[in-house]
């Protein structure tokens, strides 16, 4: 078996050759993930243990009880780099199944000719399954061993990306490299044989009549799929009518959850609905430029009546557009209505950013003074440890500086109360369920437990407004890693402006004092390149394969037609015109899963910016144009470069070929022919 998988391989090259790339960067992936989880778990640990209660923290008795849980700081530790490593290399996996499943599918299309002949001959469809998985599961051998090279030099590149991103801190060097190296082989297989399995499935159906057909793709659906592919619409259609008012983070969920289940159900049912997308848009180019286009009017027909590849050149645009669409235009909606929260919520005149720590800011004359610290607290009372973001404050300080609203309780309990107090922002609250009245139970840097009432809940932009608010003195004490924050100071209304400012540069050091509208500018810009950096580790390796898998269809496709390109030929077709129309043939297949993913697009960001702009036509400037243009042309510069490409040396095959023809025909015309040989009696005399 293994040398028969061996010679079909070299004998089909060709479409082989997607599944090979496919492979091989899936494995310098997996190889790169596998090398910094190595590098997490020999990293010395920062963490500390807690102990943590709540609903679901229970003894054997089912009575309530404490436990202890190991927490790493957020960003310093390595279970941070073992959570991005982890989840990029679960992506990779799926996808590289995914993608060589589909692969496999249309490889069985291809060759379904030979695989009816050699039913015809006796072989049955598990055997051939067989085959089909032996042939890919030694080509993943050879991938392996060629991604796991690949990943010794990406993995150091992938790790500066994370340091520079603040995903990690800068402590981490990769480590442990070759005890990597064989769990890459090893996952690049058992991935394989998964996608080789599903993909190999219908090899099943083949029957020795197929020794007769050409290429030929059922599409029917069964039953089960199209009922499951409209409860997910109506899912969908429940989903965001009941969260089209959500605020914040909620609106923000609802924009990365809504695509992912409208992008799976219609990829359920792509063999029935792309092609008929792909009609109108082949129609609609027809109407345009078929009368007068004589290429255009082939490639339309071409497209229309070539079902058969609908699918799979469709698909992958259909998901990474459908759903890296969705998020860029969640994302950049989510940064427009923090920045306009924060615009409208300050009242500070300056800031001073990067501010010494032991500063006299009652000297600043003319001016009222909001000086915060900032560290991180470990909520510990809903049933595992939860790091937010906190901040020490005064609180007459804080509401001079900033326009919050004090939805429930007093923000001046914090420090004013008989005990000290802790007030929560509202997202926080309703994320984990606090109300004014309980107690929040947490721990700080140090591992020591705190316990203090919730006095406030406070609503307001989370660049102004942290997690949790506790009083400065209280901070100061007990919070040893407790750091200053940015310094906000709102000038009085009797006071000369200038001359706060010269005061505070005079006390600042080397701390930056800058106007209000140049830090919210940098904080604007900030927030949205880590809110960009924190999806693009998923949206990259997402985009590769979304490549790979368009590449990979193109090829197959394009391999398919080579009798249509020769017929073509025959007739008078020059070869520009035939790549032309090939182009624009495969552009109008992927059309219809691009014109889809678009469609999911715009509904998800009409939902999502309606919750959190008022309006999806508010602030259109916010729409990441630039971003969907990049995300489409992946796409489309998957279908175009390989059939450029595969043009490129077919025409330098042909012309060689019609050289030697030519040479050949000198040869055989010029020379002068020897007819001293002769003899009596020959050809020539009778």
């Amino acid at each position: 078996m293994l040398r028969l998988a061996t010679a079909n391989l070299r004998h089909h090259r060709g479409l082989f050759l997607g599944a090979f790339a496919t492979l091989v960067v899936g494995a310098a992936m997996i190889g790169a993930c596998a090398q910094l989880l190595v590098t997490a778990v020999m990293a010395p640990d920062e963490g500390f243990d807690v102990q943590i209660s709540g609903a679901g923290v229970l003894d054997g008795d089912g009575a309530p009880t404490t436990a202890t849980e190991h927490y790493t700081p957020l960003g310093s530790g390595a279970e941070d780099l073992m959570s991005v490593a982890g989840t990029v290399g679960v992506i990779a996996c799926f996808l590289t199944g995914v993608t060589l499943s589909t692969t496999v599918g249309y490889v069985i299309a291809a060759r379904r000719r030979e695989l009816g002949i050699l039913r015809l001959l006796g072989t049955t469809a598990p055997i051939l399954r067989r085959l089909l998985v032996w042939e890919i599961v030694t080509l993943a051998a050879v991938a392996g061993l060629a991604g796991a090279a690949l990943s010794l030099p990406a993995a150091p590149m992938i790790l500066g990306i994370l340091i520079d991103t603040g995903f990690v801190s800068e402590k981490f060097d990769i480590s442990g490299r070759a005890l990597a190296l064989a769990p890459t082989v090893a996952a690049t297989i058992v991935v394989a044989l998964f996608g080789a399995r599903v993909g190999s499935k219908q090899v099943l159906g083949v029957s020795p009549l197929a020794a007769t057909r050409s290429i030929n793709i059922t599409h029917r659906i069964r039953a089960r799929r199209w009922a499951l592919s409209g409860a997910a619409l109506v899912l969908v259609v429940l989903i965001g009518a009941l969260g089209a008012g959500a605020p914040g983070d909620g609106a923000v969920g609802l924009g990365l959850l809504l695509p992912m289940i409208l992008c799976g159900a219609l990829a359920a049912v792509a063999p029935v609905v792309i092609p008929i997308v792909v009609g109108l848009l082949s129609r609609g180019a027809d109407l345009v430029g078929g009368s007068h286009n004589g290429v255009v009017h082939m490639a339309t027909r071409t497209a229309r009546s070539a079902r058969e590849a609908t699918t799979v050149l469709a698909v992958p645009a259909l998901l990474f557009v459908g759903i890296a669409g969705s998020v860029l235009v969640t994302i950049g909606a989510d940064n427009t209505a923090v920045a306009r929260a924060t615009r409208d919520e300050v009242r500070a005149d300056f800031v001073v950013t990067n501010p010494p720590q032991d500063t006299d800011w009652a000297s600043v004359e003319g001016g009222l003074v909001d000086v915060s610290l900032s560290t991180e607290l470990i909520a510990t009372d809903r049933d595992t440890a939860i790091g937010l973001d906190a901040a020490g404050i005064d609180p007459v300080a804080f509401l001079a500086t900033r326009s919050v609203d004090v939805t429930d309780g007093r923000l001046e309990d914090v420090t004013g109360g008989p005990v000290p107090g802790v007030a929560l922002s509202a997202q926080a609250a309703s994320d984990d369920g606090y109300a004014v009245g309980q107690d929040l139970r947490f721990a700080t840097g140090d591992g020591i437990s705190h316990t203090l009432p919730i006095v406030a809940i406070v609503q307001g932009s989370p660049t102004l407004v942290p997690s949790i608010l506790v009083s400065r003195d209280w901070l100061s004490q007990n919070a040893p890693d407790a750091v200053a924050g940015d310094v906000f100071v709102a000038t009085d209304p009797n006071a000369d402006a200038d001359a706060v400012l010269s005061s505070l540069r005079s006390i600042a050091g080397d701390g930056q004092v800058v106007a209000v509208s140049d830090w919210l500018d940098s904080s604007e810009s900030e927030y949205a390149s880590n809110s960009l950096a924190s999806v693009i580790v998923v949206l990259a390796p997402a985009g590769l394969f979304c490549f790979l898998a368009t590449v990979n269809a193109t090829l197959m496709w394009s391999t398919t037609r080579s009798g249509t390109r020769r017929g073509l030929t025959r007739i008078g077709v020059s070869s520009g015109a035939g790549l032309r129309i090939e182009l624009l043939s495969a552009t109008l297949l992927m059309g219809g899963g691009l014109a889809l993913g678009l469609a999911v697009t715009g509904v998800t960001g009409v939902m999502v910016r309606t919750a959190l702009l008022g309006s999806p036509l508010a602030a259109l400037t916010s729409v990441p144009v630039l971003s969907l243009m990049v995300v489409t042309a992946i796409p489309v510069a998957a279908v175009v470069a390989p059939l450029l490409l595969t043009s490129r040396k077919v025409s330098a095959r042909g012309s060689a070929t019609r050289k030697v023809d030519r040479d050949a025909t000198t040869e055989a015309v010029g020379s002068p022919t020897d007819f001293s040989g002769l003899r009596t009696g020959g050809t020539l005399d009778r």
